[in-house]
């Protein structure tokens, strides 16, 4: 069974499947389409939904660096991971033809101030519906993979599911 015949990915993109069989479960994911992340162990399919950001990486503390054939190879890492949000894959090969893989805790919009410009890595991050940026004035946006929602946290003095209300203060200062 490929786990690309449920359609799994949503607004036109495409499904890669990658197998795995030591636990006779599926896994793939969807390049170019809208955000999502669906991790479903009790029907063993997992997917994500990378963007890719030429040379930036994730600067931020790493659950595991691993040497592997693709970058496809890395990204099944990340979706076989309930902890993965992200990832950096080495822009180019090692001397033995594989390739360093970073699994990655957060992703940018959680970590904005560690993404940066790099000229060694690619980064690949889930795709979110924070790429929007929906969080006015300042405000930090948190992705809800798992429903493909977010939330804001505002700046002071700002509420609202994104942060587009200014508070009124009455009486006294």
């Amino acid at each position: 069974m490929s786990p690309c015949e449920s359609f799994p990915c949503q607004h036109g993109g495409t499904c890669k499947a990658l197998y795995e069989t030591d636990d006779y479960s599926y896994h793939g994911f969807c390049e170019a389409a809208q955000a999502g992340l669906q991790r479903d162990p009790n029907k063993n399919l997992r997917f994500a939904q990378f963007n890719k950001h030429l040379y930036h990486v994730l600067d931020v503390p790493k659950i595991e660096t691993v040497n592997v054939q693709t970058g496809r190879h890395c990204l099944l890492r990340c979706v076989k991971n309930d902890q993965c949000f992200s990832t950096n894959i080495a822009a180019l090969h090692r001397p033995d033809g594989n390739i360093s893989c970073e699994i990655l805790p957060t992703d940018k919009y959680n970590q904005s101030e560690m993404f940066k410009a790099n000229h060694t890595y690619h980064h690949y991050s889930i795709m979110s519906p924070c790429e929007s940026f929906p969080c006015q004035h300042g405000g930090t946006c948190k992705a809800l993979y798992e429903t493909d929602d977010y939330s804001c946290t505002c700046t002071q003095n700002y509420t609202g599911r994104n942060c587009e209300m200014r508070e009124e203060f009455h009486g006294k200062v």
